[in-house]
């Protein structure tokens, strides 16, 4: 008996693959494939489920439902446990989707769609640790310095579920350290995108959604505030300075970075978008790491000079408010 499972182990992902890439419509006969060799040990995975999707990415408006379906009853699951499921295999970063139709398809039926989606993301554990970018060794991976997914993923995420979302706010932290991480990177070894172009197109996509988040007015959390600090590059400290800050303080501040690449129109139906956390208390506590952080003398030229007009920005805004009153 032994042997029998070791064979089945062997070739369970030839066996169920062939069964999936032969699928169609009719769900009694498919199903009834697929419970036949689950009844002699052959298991149908998560990451064959999302592979399933994959193959049939072109095709999944008519043959979703009927796969979805043959899923649960197979796996003994509800129909939405399937779809979490699938939505979190679409999201590992090793798939690197390309395209957002299968997510797209699959958010429009999962319930509680944002925090489902958020659980999934943060499953892979996506944003980068902090003190890595803070090491005095200056040594930064170059898998750090880059993004986990295609563009297209961060984009269609922004227009389903708005910039203040959890979504949005857990991804702009990964985009936020590895754009910093760049930064600095490419501060110690400026020759590497010039001798690689993936690296260079990479580094490109990034500073661009880098860009676009901070422009749409996605969040950014003050625990990153010390990666700003020591930040070689000017660009993302005027994106906090003069873009989030500006605008969470309601300061009048003109601001456009270098380049902003339009989000490509998708056909998305956006979820309705709701504000998560108050104007107020993120002030505060955007507030407290401000003014602790003027106390620091560890910080970069451009930063300080950031901080400088920051503060004789709020003493105008002060000034003003006064003087209307």
């Amino acid at each position: 008996q032994n042997g029998c499972h070791e064979i089945v182990d062997d070739i369970n992902d030839i066996v169920i693959k062939s069964v999936l890439a032969d699928f169609n419509p009719n769900l009694d006969q498919f199903t009834q494939r697929l419970t036949d060799l689950h009844s002699v040990g052959f298991r149908l995975t998560d990451g064959m489920m999302g592979d399933a999707l994959l193959l049939f990415e072109s095709h999944i408006k008519d043959m979703g439902r009927a796969l979805i379906d043959a899923f649960a009853i197979v796996r003994g699951m509800t129909r939405n446990d399937i779809l979490s499921i699938c939505l979190r295999e679409l999201l590992n970063p090793d798939r690197n989707l390309e395209r957002h139709d299968l997510l797209d398809y699959i958010l429009d039926q999962v319930d509680n769609p944002e925090e489902t989606t958020y659980r999934a993301l943060r499953s892979y554990n996506i944003v980068n640790p902090v003190n890595i970018y803070l090491n005095g060794n200056g040594f930064i991976p170059l898998a750090l310095t880059q993004l986990k997914y295609a563009p297209i993923v961060y984009e269609f995420m922004l227009v389903k579920f708005g910039a203040d979302s959890s979504v949005s706010r857990y991804l702009m932290g990964e985009i936020t350290t590895a754009r910093i991480g760049k930064a600095k990177l490419h501060e110690s070894n400026s020759t590497l995108a010039l001798s690689n172009a993936s690296i260079d197109n990479g580094w490109q996509e990034l500073s661009n959604i880098f860009n676009v988040y901070c422009m749409e007015g996605v969040p950014i959390e003050s625990q990153f505030l010390p990666l700003f600090r020591t930040c070689p590059e000017e660009i993302p400290i005027r994106c906090l300075f003069e873009r989030y800050l500006a605008k969470l303080f309601e300061l009048r501040v003109e601001f456009q970075p270098s380049r902003v690449d339009e989000i490509p129109p998708l056909q998305v139906t956006p979820f309705t978008h709701s504000t998560h956390r108050a104007s107020d208390e993120a002030r505060t506590e955007w507030l407290h790491e401000i003014c602790s952080c003027y106390q620091n003398d560890e910080m970069t030229a451009t930063f300080r000079h950031q901080l400088e007009r920051f503060f004789q920005w709020e003493y105008a805004k002060a000034e003003i408010e006064a003087e209307i009153s």
